[in-house]
């Protein structure tokens, strides 16, 4: 079995204040790294995507559910990565 090494673990207040990322330090441990807030704006897009993602989850028929999430889910990871500066293994949103 391949596994991935933890990339960083970023967490958001759900607000646009200041997150933080856990990084590799490189030496084997890690540290803190502040990320900018959000511009709220885009936090409400965020949210309003991933209640896309959550409600499409519930649908019933037949390939519906997997085109709506594969859908938003590349905005997602788009909005994601654009204000993180890159992927992160696990992101904690907290609204």
């Amino acid at each position: 079995m391949v596994t991935k090494a933890l990339q960083s673990i970023t967490i958001i207040g759900g607000t646009d204040a200041p997150g933080i990322q856990i990084v590799p330090d490189g030496h084997g441990g890690f540290v803190l790294k502040r990320i900018p807030g959000w511009d709220p704006e885009l936090m409400r897009e965020l949210a309003n995507s991933l209640h896309v993602v959550s409600a499409a989850s519930r649908l019933k028929t037949n390939g519906l559910a997997s085109a709506v999430i594969k859908s938003v889910g590349s905005l997602i990871e788009q909005q994601l990565g654009d204000h993180l500066g890159g992927a992160a293994n696990v992101v904690v949103l907290h609204a």
